[in-house]
């Protein structure tokens, strides 16, 4: 067993290394702060672009916005807490 472990670690590595540079993404529309209610919508609307110039679609991708609160004494309120994720 020891002999076919050995062997097979010693395949050479085909993988692809084909790298391609990815785009810079620029995120502009969001506010220092906002203000979040109990039981009514949360909604930021950022503009994405990216370097290259291509489209971006943000159906291909998930969001989550959410607080933590460093500068309070309160117990828990450094605890990341979800608003929102798309």
């Amino acid at each position: 067993m020891f002999i076919t472990v050995l062997f097979h670690s010693c395949n050479k590595d085909l993988g692809n290394y084909n790298y391609t540079e990815l785009s810079e993404i620029t995120i502009e529309g969001i506010d220092s702060s906002y203000t979040a209610f109990n039981q009514r919508e949360f909604k930021i609307n950022p503009k994405i672009t990216l370097s290259d110039n291509t489209t971006f679609n943000s159906e291909d991708f998930s969001f989550e916005w959410f607080t933590i609160n460093t500068s309070s004494s309160a117990l828990n309120a450094d605890v990341k807490k979800t608003l929102v994720q798309t």
